[in-house]
């Protein structure tokens, strides 16, 4: 039997190096669902990483990193005689009950996690995997909108392990927008819904792909909350702007709460989603009443 690290599917810069890290805790092998992206290739290819993209049998030790929606992670629960969670994100606490170890932290990044581990566990961290760390740490936080005191200190311990400079971090998670997406976005935007609540902005927005880059460009637009759906996938994405997180506002709780039966949401208070098994038409309007329903009560 193996020890299997698996993430969330169609993964991001942290679930990758967070996935690698835990590789080097626990030994075995990763399996990411539904491959890389552009950007996370480029991880990959700088750790020397070849994950699987679906494994089969029985699992003696099962960690899963970074991931809130375990329904990427189901089958593999039910074939693993232990499982271990890592994550930063909002914790839904009836997850606790399906782990032996459940490791959960407020950190900007899941890797920020992972390296405190590998400290404390005194396991080696490569030039390779801090520079990986670093990468995780800058998109993790939003170029740092979420980073606090610690996040920096983090930082400065792993450029110096890696002997490379912040300019390294950047180019190794900088990639060349695909015009596939630069049309997504304008679709996207040609598609939104405007809604007011107070003086706030809630766009609603619908894409067959790139729901994250649609998001985050409808943010820079000057959207206070964005809510991009894909119906294909039957995945809603929310972003709100810090200013509403500084006040409260919390989208990964709020999806949480949405959450029943066939659905799984969770994330960051800025940064969040829920997939569901029978689509998001049953879903959508409570995603944005309650999300107008907590603008309402803000100033």
């Amino acid at each position: 039997m193996e020890t299997l690290i698996v993430t969330h599917g169609s993964p991001d810069v942290d679930a990758v190096a967070s996935a690698a890290g835990a590789k080097e805790l626990y030994g075995g092998k990763i399996c990411i669902p539904n491959g890389l992206n552009q950007k996370t290739e480029k991880i990959a290819k700088l750790l020397d990483l070849e994950p699987l993209g679906y494994y089969e049998g029985k699992i003696e030790k099962l960690v899963v990193v970074d991931t809130t929606d375990l329904s990427w992670v189901e089958n593999f629960l039910k074939n693993a005689e232990e499982k271990i969670l890592i994550d930063h994100h909002a914790f839904n606490p009836e997850y606790a009950a399906l782990f032996d170890e459940v490791i959960v932290r407020e950190k900007s990044s899941c890797s920020e996690i992972i390296y405190g581990l590998m400290k404390e566990k005194r396991v080696k961290v490569s030039k390779e995997l801090a520079l990986a760390f670093a990468a995780a740490i800058f998109t993790d936080s939003a170029g740092f909108k979420t980073a606090d005191a610690s996040t920096f200190k983090t930082l400065s311990e792993l450029l110096e392990l890696s002997g490379k400079k912040f300019s390294n971090v950047l180019e190794l998670v900088s990639v060349e927008k695909e015009q596939s997406l630069r049309i997504a976005v304008l679709k996207a935007a040609q598609r939104l819904e405007i809604n007011k609540v107070n003086d706030y902005l809630v766009i609603v927005t619908r894409v067959s792909a790139f729901e994250s880059a649609v998001a985050n460009a409808l943010m820079a637009l000057g959207a206070d909350v964005v809510i991009v759906v894909n119906e294909e996938e039957k995945r809603i994405e929310a972003r709100a702007r810090m200013s509403l997180v500084d006040k409260g506002f919390n989208l990964g709780l709020i999806m949480q709460e949405i959450q029943d039966n066939g659905c799984n949401g969770g994330g960051h208070a800025g940064a969040a989603g829920i997939n569901c098994e029978d689509g998001v038409k049953q879903i959508e309007e409570r995603v944005l009443e309650k999300i107008k329903g907590k603008l309402a009560t803000m100033r």
